[in-house]
């Protein structure tokens, strides 16, 4: 059984903006007291689906998992609000909570005022 935590940088995202999109994919099983852990799932295949208003980058929507239980993939939201998310793991689909995006970033704009001098 896995865990899937999906973590998105900067949070939240601004619309139009690149943003990092990692996905930790942790292997479940009960310890020595009976307690639940999640340890990094190391070669896991983890696919994006359905990724509604998500661009997803050219090189391909699938990743595998690192020793680390990670895979990551540079993505940018199209537009503000929640956006739905999809991952596929091991053949089984997940939908991570990821923040909505923001609006998109304005440069801020600057303007020069002339210098004036008088002779008297």
């Amino acid at each position: 059984d896995f865990s899937v935590k999906a973590v998105i940088s900067p949070d939240p995202p601004p619309a139009g903006d690149e943003a990092q999109l990692t996905i930790r994919v942790g292997r479940r099983s009960l310890d020595s007291g009976r307690r639940i852990r999640s340890d990094p799932a190391t070669g896991v295949s983890v696919t994006i689906l359905n990724p509604s208003d998500w661009s997803i980058p050219a090189s391909g929507s699938t990743r595998t998992t690192g020793l680390d239980g990670i895979a990551s993939w540079t993505v940018r939201c199209q537009s503000e609000g929640v956006q739905r998310l999809e991952v596929r793991v091991e053949g089984k689909s997940v939908t991570p909570t990821l923040p909505a995006c923001a609006p998109a970033v304005t440069p801020a704009t600057t303007s020069t005022v002339p210098a004036t001098s008088t002779t008297i």
